[in-house]
């Protein structure tokens, strides 16, 4: 079993298990393998995001700040690899499986209350959320990597009109700084 694991292009999925002792840890797919790594999916996720620069809070705070004020986000492991992941329910629940949205290839009502998901390399799993639920999460997740790439095409145009310009400077033994424009005798 691998202590650590860092998620690329070609993960697939990360499930929650247990070892023999009872222990939570995960299994990853991942090139036709399967690996076992000694860490809640949860806490995976978050080291995850911690590598390539944010933290599950952080990644979750922006999905919300994007997508509106929604409930179990998806998140963006790395924008630049194009790395989008999306949970199958909360993140902090015991049981919750994550999805890397790429290699999603089609979703299917298994039942009323499971949904069976067909990945990339042929693998499926069944999980206990309705396919509707499911399916909206997967398109929060593409609604996210959209948003997040229309923003990285172009950066905003900056619109430099005539504007004061200010001096500021802080007087020995004050707490405030000073602000006079520029034009104003110093």
């Amino acid at each position: 079993m691998k202590s650590n694991f860092i998620i690329k292009w070609e993960t697939v999925i990360c499930v929650p298990n247990y070892d023999d002792q009872g222990k939570p840890c995960s299994m990853i797919v991942e090139n036709g393998q399967l690996i076992k790594v000694d860490m809640k999916p949860r806490d995976l996720i978050n080291e995850n995001l911690l590598y390539y620069g944010s933290s599950l809070q952080g990644a979750t705070d922006g999905a919300s700040r994007i997508l509106g004020n929604t409930y179990i986000n998806p998140v963006a492991i790395s924008e630049k690899q194009n790395i989008y992941w999306l949970p199958s329910k909360s993140p902090a629940s015991d049981d919750c499986v994550w999805f890397a949205l790429h290699h999603i290839v089609k979703l299917r009502a298994f039942g009323k209350a499971q949904t069976e998901v067909q990945l990339i390399g042929g693998h499926k799993i069944v999980i206990d959320s309705s396919f509707y639920t499911l399916t909206k999460r997967e398109m929060r997740a593409y609604t996210l990597k959209g948003k997040i790439e229309r923003r990285s095409e172009k950066p905003a145009e900056i619109v430099r009109e005539e504007q004061n310009c200010y001096y500021i400077s802080k007087p020995k033994g004050k707490v405030n700084y000073e602000l006079k424009k520029q034009d104003e005798d110093l």
